[in-house]
């Protein structure tokens, strides 16, 4: 099993000397998110214009961290690579397992050899989900939290081809 896996060849991961609680709020800032949806009942995905609820899983906070740690924007592409490092590591509830399973399927029917380079990529990953706190995680500096998820920057040997854009489009 491999000990770290690769960086995400379409963008870097996060400077590593910035503090995570830091880095994660100018994510969501950049993105227009808030932590606002953590609490809510709950929570929509869309499918392109078509508004989908399902009850909040209670686990969007570690969620948004993993796209954070990816530096992957919350865009089809992003989440396509979220849930795969999700499933790869293990989801939490049958509701995550499923939302992150629908949308690795929908990517892999349109790009199957960039999610097949997501899956290998993310060979050995951990994630946030289960036996952490999100307080604690929030404290450390990005670099110790990208060990502890087994990602490391720099290697692109086995990614995903670098034509590959992380772009809002699901044609890319």
């Amino acid at each position: 099993m491999n000990a770290l896996a690769i960086a995400p060849s379409a963008g870097r991961l996060p400077d590593p000397s910035v503090n995570v609680g830091v880095g994660v709020e100018a994510f969501l800032a950049a993105h227009g998110l808030t932590r606002t949806a953590y609490g809510r009942r709950i929570h929509v995905v869309y499918l392109g214009p078509i508004p989908l609820p399902f009850p909040n899983p209670r686990y969007l906070d570690f969620h948004d961290l993993h796209h954070y740690a990816l530096n992957v924007p919350p865009n089809f592409w992003g989440e396509v690579q979220v849930s795969t490092l999700e499933l790869r590591s293990g989801c939490p509830t049958w509701l995550i397992w499923f939302l992150c399973f629908s949308v690795v399927v929908m990517g892999a029917v349109l790009r199957p050899r960039r999610v097949l380079g997501y899956w290998r990529q993310y060979r050995g990953c951990r994630n946030f989900y289960r036996g952490h706190d999100y307080g604690e995680l929030l404290s450390l500096d990005t670099k110790t939290l990208l060990a502890r998820m087994g990602l490391r920057d720099g290697d692109t040997e086995g990614a995903p081809p670098s034509s590959v854009s992380t772009s809002d489009s699901i044609a890319t």
